[in-house]
């Protein structure tokens, strides 16, 4: 998939991306796609992926694309509603409005 058409909705940490980065470099090969939703484009999983293979000049990223309504998310942060609609996911990510990282998990 093309990275530069990707839409984040969380935030990164500039650390865990350069040890994404070297994890990838030492296993040389990228061994767990993103997940996508399919339609938006947005990143459910793997905000630090896409930053790390971008770094490394990457401009394509193995990726799984599914249909949101078939995926499952849950909140993991805790100085947010105790929902997060996944609408307001796919929202945010389309005004390029992040929210912290971890802030949710899709299954």
């Amino acid at each position: 998939m093309n990275i530069h058409t990707l839409k984040p909705h969380e935030k990164i940490s500039p650390k865990r991306v350069n040890e994404v980065m070297m994890m990838i470099k030492r296993a040389g090969k990228f061994t767990v796609p993103i997940l996508v939703e399919k339609k938006s484009k947005v990143i459910l999983d793997g905000h630090h992926r896409v930053e790390a293979m971008k770094k490394m000049g990457e401009k394509r990223i193995p990726a799984r694309l599914v249909d949101y309504k078939n995926i499952s998310v849950s909140l993991r942060h805790k100085n947010l509603p105790d929902r997060i609609i996944k609408e307001m996911v796919l929202y945010l990510a389309s005004r390029n409005i992040q929210l912290p990282r971890k802030t949710t998990r899709h299954y």
